[in-house]
């Protein structure tokens, strides 16, 4: 069709008779002409007057077609089944998303601005009463019966194919996905949905929503021809249509009514292509577009020669080419993973795609950030691509609130749309969506639990690399959402790298079955050697390579520790008297009640010594832990200008992963043994010059708690961290009892963790420890209706989506469920956020006050009896509801004097040293 006979069709609906083609028309339409009443709103929030409803539709499609044929990675494309090159089946996918407001062309909708009710009934549109309908619901129920009237409509089929799949696609836009109603099942029903369902509207309302659907196939060029969305691609093309809908509402899309045209002269097809111009812009403001990324070589990227799992890896991907697949990496500590992974992801994505480095912690995720976007600034041709940090303290990391914000534009939408889409299109809160970016575990695990608008996820994770550190420390519960994760991965055909330094084999098998189900490739036979890696492509190809490592050995020593614990402070001591001379010692507690009674039981005794004592764990303020955690780096890091003569740092888990520290020794609580290695990780992780004579060789001393009898007396906190059940496996296969061991690292590591994770149904398991294993299993897993399906097993896509908002309402931990809490303190002037009165608290309401509030707060169980007291006694600012950061937030009041506060019976202090502590009053 010429663009001068695309335009005249398109007048024509608008002027007199219809002029379409013979395969878009139905007999109901070319015997009857129905001209598009442009008195039917799309938008009205914060416009003078109503914005048309057709020209909405048209503004969506352009964008959708935009996203498809310039922006979006070609991966993402790949998962949906379209070619680019393909400009047919790109109009005929803008043109579905155009539809998904034609639920608004109902008298429910309709009714919502006054004036144009009152229009719409002089021109004689019925306005029956009834139940409220939701417009996107309207959507779904209608489209499959409007749509044979463009020529387009494929067989009914089911909610996962064919018309009735496209419309579940397009009802899901607010973030649903709705269950079938039962005149959905059943095609001959489908004539009688107005009379079922009278809010949907009848006669003239049907007619119009007929002439919508004809005008708008005409506008974009659609063909007729119907796109083969089926099962999975429904899902991200949900994602699609949601964002084109999202950019297409913002107020410099629709702009001033001063500039809109004359809407019943407009040529909607030159306005289609107008807006797809416009559209494009728009996606590029948003950090959409797809980055392109250079093929370079490991010593461009990283300014070094690559050592030999790197070298090895470069080398298979130079000889074999490009694919995507699945890559698990296991090898020790320090041997260049991170470097590796960055390296290969570029090799198995395409050159359109992004990446995605997930970590286990906040605080890891923020060390990895900077190291993206160095990497980022390295591969990306032109300008930088999009980066961002995903977890929710990310504004309080400088780097990244030093990043400039992007979508400046605010939405015109009818509903709670305007804030969610504000959330996913600005920098601060866009999730996945960003091409680069670095985050936590639970960014990913998320997508495996149902939620509101959880299949923007998966439109974010198609075009990326995924690379998933530290696998190793993941629960039960995180494991089984991740084996969900990666089964859709595989479907998405996205690929993955999953490192580690201590995974057990039947949890590495397990992730690579789950990937290779997905992408419906077997799964290798081979495991993956230690240390070394293993790749499986998506063509269903094997290759695994061992890699040798040079064997460190370190004299594990076992303290048996009686009477715990009012004799395990004195044992430390005990220990720790071999730095007294010189040297840097690390001592890692289970718990932070622990950590924090031994740190404030050492300072005596450090002081008497002159020994600089450190203590890190989470409940400090964000902004005092950040700096703790910067100078735990300057000291006890790579380099030798500050490191101190002697001293101890007392830490909790978080010192295990990602933090490149190095000490001349190392106590550690029992714990099982995959912790137990990471923390002997990091004694003597770095070659110094010299160390002190008598702690030349790596150290792992474990405290163990015993009975008077010798058997092991777990105390009950640590049951909350560790399952008993390895801590006992640990004692029993791991340790020598009453003798040094040595374990050589990387050759015993698999051994070592085999043993302890490996088969749990041997003789040798405490049964009572079993059973309490499978307790806990059943706790996690209370609710499987929280978890998706895997892709095989979906009956609908209502299967895929929950009501409740995913970024506050998602369990991706079990039991870790955790309250902000905002420290002030009372002044005369008001409440402050320091104990000096400079900073006073703020309100709501910008960037800067958010982040001044957040980096106060210190993260909290909320099912502890302290939080709970606290929550009850907040006195946080009103204006802290409308902050989507700050509207959970509780505030707690110190006394400046005294540094602590008393309520709901219970008394809590701010010490420099130790942070927030808490005791029964």
């Amino acid at each position: 069709m010429s663009p001068a006979r695309a335009s005249t069709l398109g007048r024509s609906l608008f002027r007199g008779p219809k002029v379409l083609p013979e395969k878009a028309m139905s007999e109901r339409a070319r015997g009857a002409s129905v001209r598009v009443e442009l008195g039917i709103w799309g938008k009205a929030k914060g416009l003078p007057r109503p914005y048309p409803l057709l020209a909405h539709l048209v503004d969506t499609a352009a964008v959708a077609y935009t996203l498809l044929a310039d922006h979006l990675p070609s991966p993402t494309l790949d998962a949906l089944g379209i070619d680019r090159a393909d400009d047919v089946r790109l109009r005929n996918f803008a043109f579905l998303a155009g539809l998904h407001d034609l639920g608004k062309v109902t008298p429910a909708f309709q009714r919502q601005h006054k004036g144009a009710q009152l229009d719409l009934d002089r021109l004689g549109f019925p306005f029956p009463a009834g139940e409220p309908l939701f417009h996107d619901r309207a959507t779904q129920l209608s489209l499959p019966e409007v749509l044979a009237f463009t020529g387009m409509a494929s067989p009914l089929g089911g909610p996962l194919n064919g018309t009735l799949g496209a419309a579940c696609m397009l009802g899901v836009h607010h973030g649903i996905f709705h269950p079938l109603h039962p005149s959905e099942r059943f095609q001959a029903a489908r004539s009688q949905l107005p009379f079922l369902m009278p809010q949907l509207g009848s006669g003239r309302w049907e007619d119009q929503r007929i002439a919508h659907v004809e005008a708008l196939f005409v506008a974009t060029g659609a063909s007729g021809a119907a796109l083969d969305l089926a099962d999975h691609r429904l899902v991200l093309g949900a994602g699609v249509v949601v964002i084109a809908d999202w950019l297409a509402s913002q107020e410099s899309s629709v702009g001033s009514p001063d500039d809109w045209p004359a809407w019943g002269d407009l040529h909607w097809v030159e306005w289609f292509e107008k807006k797809v111009v416009l559209g494009s812009d728009a996606v590029r403001s948003a950090g959409l577009s797809a980055p392109t990324v250079s093929r370079r070589s490991f010593t461009e990227i990283f300014d070094e020669a690559p050592r030999p799992l790197q070298a090895s890896l470069e080398g298979f991907f130079h000889q074999h080419g490009s694919a995507p697949g699945l890559l698990l990496i296991t090898a020790p500590m320090g041997v260049g993973k991170t470097e590796a992974a960055l390296l290969a992801s570029q090799r198995m994505g395409a050159q359109d795609s992004g990446v995605l480095f997930l970590l286990p912690t906040m605080a890891t995720a923020d060390a990895m950030f900077e190291r993206v976007v160095v990497y980022a600034r390295r591969v990306v041709n032109g300008e930088t691509a999009e980066v961002s940090l995903l977890h929710s303290m990310a504004s309080l990391n400088q780097s990244f609130a030093d990043l400039p914000e992007t979508v400046e534009s605010t939405l015109s939408d009818d509903g709670d749309t305007i804030a969610v889409a504000s959330q996913w299109l600005r920098g601060r809160r866009r999730t996945l969506l960003a091409p680069v970016a670095a985050g936590t575990i639970d960014q990913l695990l998320a997508a495996s639990l149902k939620s509101r608008r959880g299949f923007l996820r998966w439109l974010g994770l198609s075009g990326k690399t995924v690379i998933i550190d530290e696998a190793h420390s993941f629960d039960a519960y995180m494991h089984g959402l991740l084996l969900t994760a990666l089964t859709w991965l595989g479907r998405f055909c996205v690929p993955v790298i999953v490192m580690s330094a201590t995974l057990p084999k039947r949890i590495a098998a397990e992730m690579v079955s789950a990937w290779c189900k997905g992408a419906g490739v077997d799964v290798p036979e081979d495991a993956c050697a230690y240390p070394g890696w293993l790749f499986v492509g998506s063509n269903g190809a094997t290759r695994s390579s061992e890699v040798p490592s040079e064997a460190v050995f370190v004299e594990v020593r076992v303290s048996e520790v009686p009477h715990w614990p009012i004799t395990w402070m004195s044992a430390v001591k005990d220990r720790l008297s071999t730095i007294q001379g010189e040297g840097c010692a690390l001592v890692v507690c289970n718990t932070v009640a622990d950590a924090q009674e031994l740190a404030a039981s050492l300072v005596p005794w450090a002081g008497m010594h002159d020994i600089e004592l450190v203590c890190l764990h989470a409940r400090f303020r964000q902004d005092d832990r950040r700096r703790l955690t910067r100078e735990v780096l300057a000291k006890f890091g790579p380099g030798e200008q500050d490191r101190p003569r002697r001293a101890v740092l007392v830490a909790t888990q978080i010192v295990e992963q990602s933090l490149d520290v190095d000490f001349d020794v190392v106590l550690s609580c029992l714990a099982p043994v995959a912790p137990l290695l990471q923390r002997a990780g990091r004694g003597h992780r770095h070659a110094r010059p010299s160390r002190p004579t008598d702690l030349g060789k790596p150290t792992l001393e474990v405290l163990v708690p015993v009975d008077p009898n010798g058997g092991l007396s777990i105390p009950k906190a640590w049951g909350f961290v560790y399952p008993e059940i390895y801590l006992q496996r640990t004692w029993e296969n791991a340790l020598a009892r009453g003798l040094v061991a040595q374990w050589a690292l990387p050759g015993d590591v698999q051994g070592l963790v085999d043993a302890v994770y490996g088969d749990l149904a041997d003789a040798e398991t405490d049964e009572a420890l079993l059973a309490q294993l499978d307790r806990e299993w059943l706790d996690t897993l209370a609710n499987p209706d929280a978890r998706i399906p895997e892709p095989d097993a979906m009956g609908s896509l209502a299967d895929l989506t929950a009501s409740f908002d995913d970024e506050l309402l998602l369990a991706t931990r079990l039991g870790l469920s955790s309250s902000q809490v905002v420290c002030a303190w009372s002044h005369p002037s008001g409440l402050c956020l320091d104990q000096e009165g400079r900073i006073l608290m703020p309100r709501a309401g910008s960037r800067e006050a958010t982040r001044l509030a957040l980096a106060a707060s210190i993260p909290l169980n909320r099912a502890a009896g302290a939080t709970r007291a606290i929550e009850a006694a907040s006195v946080a600012p009103s204006s802290w509801a409308d902050d989507p950061w700050l509207a959970d937030v509780a505030v707690l009041v110190f006394d400046p004097a005294s540094a602590s506060a008393d309520t709901g019976g219970w008394h809590l202090s701010l010490d420099p040293l130790t942070g927030l502590c808490s005791e029964r009053a």
